[in-house]
């Protein structure tokens, strides 16, 4: 492989290589997002079962199994 060969090989390698980290960068992210979605989810869900609970104790709804 003479130099200009060798050259463009590695212009492809480092581009290839550029793709590959703005993939995890954008997995990475959209990992975080969907983090803060469910914690934000749960957060929600926990906030419901206490009203639940509460509405349940002191009588004001009947739940029944």
């Amino acid at each position: 492989m003479d130099i200009a060969g060798m050259a463009a090989y590695s212009v492809g390698m480092m581009q290839g290589m550029q793709k590959q980290q703005a993939n995890v960068a954008m997995t990475r992210n959209a990992i975080e997002s969907n983090t803060q979605a469910a914690q934000t989810i749960t957060a929600q869900v926990a906030e419901q079962a206490k009203a639940v609970a509460q509405a349940a104790t002191s009588g004001k709804i009947d739940i029944t199994v």
